[in-house]
């Protein structure tokens, strides 16, 4: 259980399994609830805006060597920093 707020709201996925345990065709399209207002904490998922807004991903929030990064769900896509460029927009609940 979690507090929705206001700013709460569910985000349609198409066609691409992020979570290992879902059935790639349960996951044709596989709505998720994405809080804003909660801080990410340690191997939280979460909805990041990378590349200043170019592209919206999932991600892993890790804070590896005291910095904050976002590790990829999917192998073959690479370790993010969180910087200006890269932000967290929210947690996935």
């Amino acid at each position: 259980s979690f507090t929705i707020t206001k700013k709460t709201f569910a985000l349609k996925l198409h066609n691409d399994v992020i979570f290992h345990d879902v059935n790639p065709e349960e996951a044709k399209e596989m709505l998720i609830v994405v809080e804003p207002d909660s801080s990410p904490k340690h191997g939280d998922l979460v909805i990041a805006s990378i590349g200043n807004g170019e592209e919206i991903v999932v991600r892993q929030f890790m804070m590896e060597n005291n910095k904050a990064v976002l590790k990829p769900i999917k192998a073959g896509h690479t370790h993010l920093e969180l910087n200006d460029k890269n932000k967290v927009i929210g947690r996935v609940r």
